[in-house]
């Protein structure tokens, strides 16, 4: 059996030995956090810019057709793709509505990454556009504390969430994302998927994504296929109701994002409200080496208050130093051509000052390892870096940064429209992501999951007025929640 051919049959059926090999790689709970809530954001800017981001768009792929069935949830391993956990959970179950069919590259990503670098078009330029407003709408608004957001992860969500959408609700979701229509948007997304996808000895990008769905709702099978084909997105049905298909959604999202935010994983709750979650994560691991030896404590002037951390230290020979608007920048390679930047503003200057200016972000996407010459203010200089071990995770609700950006209906029960996914009225109740980064001497491991849940959109009754004035003696009763009278009482004056 050839290797893409084994890694494909292993997608939702995973055995007992690699499900132990995920446990030991990629799940736990979250160590304790050793910064303070605003340490790291105080002083410096870190960007992750995977150089896979540049999008390839000459691979053309063969998608099979999808039948319903009916799996048991696993954990994926580091060296798997994103694995399909339809559910099969105690009394609940989860039919598979529309499975996702990985394209073959995906079985065996480019280890060159050469291959994978391509010339960014008019398409990828518009993907950049949504990188840089989305993450200007919410880091401006949380600049002051510690702070995660992946622009891949909502984009990815968003999209998805287009597909389910028609009229000025899509409309609005499309001039958010910055995408012509549909068809364009299909592609640049999954283009966007397999040009980030890597999953190899020296790091991995894992991307993901799964529709959950109320099977007390009718629900049109052909948008979720679509969206499987294109996004390589499964969708299930289920009780949203119940306990069981909020773990299960859990144990989804807990495996696609390394166990790296097990604990925040337990803020994503369906209820009986719930007819719809869209979801989409983000696994991303890179290697570099800082000589643990070198490794020494400073102190780490916060915008609290002065903190001593520990610090890894490199020597660069030969760095380039980048100069924007108000910061300096430096950035260190991962093993997998990835990168991090780390942008420290000038004296004098915040944090808040780089992110309101922008420019930070305009260099990060313009550059990689081999075209420094598109940034005009830099010099080679002997480098003495010094960085902060650190672990930083935020929740991000995501809604008024949404309206902000004009996706406004999708929120409005009066005027969401989701016809192609549906015909009952349903509109978006809570749209939110949670994140988070730890690097040390080894490298750097990060996640992100996007969450957007929909809830039945009904139009209030034309009722009656009727103004209830307790301004006489009255009668109150006080209920237990099982239905016991626990005080009954007259006031009579007061």
């Amino acid at each position: 059996m050839k290797k893409g051919e084994k890694i494909s049959s292993a997608i939702g059926r995973l055995d007992g030995e690699l499900i132990e090999e995920a446990d030991r790689r990629r799940t736990g709970a979250p160590p304790k956090r050793t910064w303070p809530k605003t340490a790291i954001a105080a002083a410096c800017i870190a960007v992750i810019a995977a150089a896979a981001l540049y999008i390839n768009r000459e691979q053309e792929i063969t998608v099979t057709d999808y039948t319903e069935s009916e799996t048991t949830v696993q954990e994926t391993s580091s060296q798997s793709l994103p694995s399909e956990t339809a559910v099969n959970k105690g009394a609940a179950k989860a039919a598979a509505v529309a499975e996702a069919v990985y394209p073959e590259s995906a079985a065996a990503p480019h280890k060159d990454l050469n291959i994978r670098l391509v010339t960014r078009t008019a398409a990828g330029r518009s993907m950049d556009g949504f990188y840089k407003r989305s993450a200007d709408q919410v880091l401006s608004e949380r600049c002051e504390e510690n702070t995660v957001f992946s622009p891949v992860s909502t984009y990815m969500t968003l999209a998805m969430l287009a597909e389910t959408a028609g009229g000025n609700s899509r409309e609005q979701l499309l001039d958010v994302l910055e995408a012509p229509d549909t068809d364009t948007l299909r592609k640049q997304a999954n283009q966007l998927w397999r040009a980030v996808y890597t999953d190899t000895e020296a790091g991995s990008v894992i991307p993901a994504g799964s529709i959950w769905l109320d099977s007390r709702f009718d629900y049109r099978k052909e948008t979720a296929e679509l969206i499987a084909e294109n996004y390589y997105t499964s969708s299930y049905s289920g009780d949203m109701a119940s306990p069981e298909m909020t773990e299960l959604n859990r144990d989804w999202l807990n495996a696609q994002t390394g166990g790296l935010l097990k604990d925040s994983a337990e803020n994503a709750v369906f209820d009986r409200d719930t007819v719809m979650a869209v979801c989409s994560a983000l696994y991303f691991k890179g290697n570099w080496r800082f000589d643990k030896n070198l490794t020494d404590k400073k102190i780490f002037h916060g915008k609290i208050a002065d903190r001593e951390a520990e610090f890894m230290n490199e020597k660069m020979i030969r760095g380039t130093c980048f100069y924007g608007r108000d910061y300096t920048a430096v950035r260190k390679s991962f093993v997998n051509g990835a990168m991090m930047w780390f942008i420290l503003p000038d004296e004098g200057k915040t944090v808040r000052d780089v992110i309101d200016g922008g420019e930070y972000l305009d260099m990060a996407l313009t550059l990689n390892r081999d075209n420094a010459d598109n940034w005009e203010n830099k010099e080679n200089r002997k480098i003495n870096l010094s960085v902060p071990k650190f672990d930083i995770c935020s929740l991000t609700d995501l809604e008024s940064s949404l309206k902000a950006m004009g996706a406004e209906d999708i929120f409005d029960g009066n005027v969401s429209d989701f016809t192609p996914l549906t015909d009952s009225s349903i509109y978006i109740s809570k749209a939110m992501q949670n994140a988070r980064v730890k690097i040390d001497e080894d490298g750097c491991t990060a996640a992100a999951y996007d969450i957007i849940f929909a809830e039945p959109a009904s139009d209030p009754p034309d009722y009656e007025e009727l103004d209830f004035i307790l301004d006489r003696p009255f009668v109150f009763v006080i209920m237990s929640d099982t239905g016991d009278p626990l005080f009954i009482g007259t006031v009579n004056d007061m």
